[in-house]
């Protein structure tokens, strides 16, 4: 019961920190995801987690690099249509 519920903490309050802290250290020296900072900010953050965790958690990697994809469909898709439409 005790290591249940400091798993519990342990996911829900100190692994986010080392998270954020490590992917703060790691976003200055990512030269991968660097360029995507000035269009938009939260496809690097997402690719800059999703390299930093890549061998220490891939679970975790491979959700964040889809977030990004479907992110950056969301983004490219709305142009694609509107480009479509005009070429008709």
């Amino acid at each position: 019961m005790i290591e249940a519920a400091f798993a519990l903490c342990f996911a829900t309050i100190f692994y986010p920190l080392v998270m954020q802290r490590a992917m703060e250290a790691h976003t200055v020296n990512s030269r991968n995801f660097a360029f995507l900072r000035a269009h938009n900010r939260e496809l690097a953050e997402l690719g800059v987690f999703a390299e930093h965790c890549a061998y220490s958690d891939p679970a975790s990697a491979l959700v964040k690099l889809r977030l990004c994809g479907e992110n950056l469909n969301l983004m490219w898709w709305p142009q694609v249509c509107d480009w479509t439409r005009r070429s008709r």
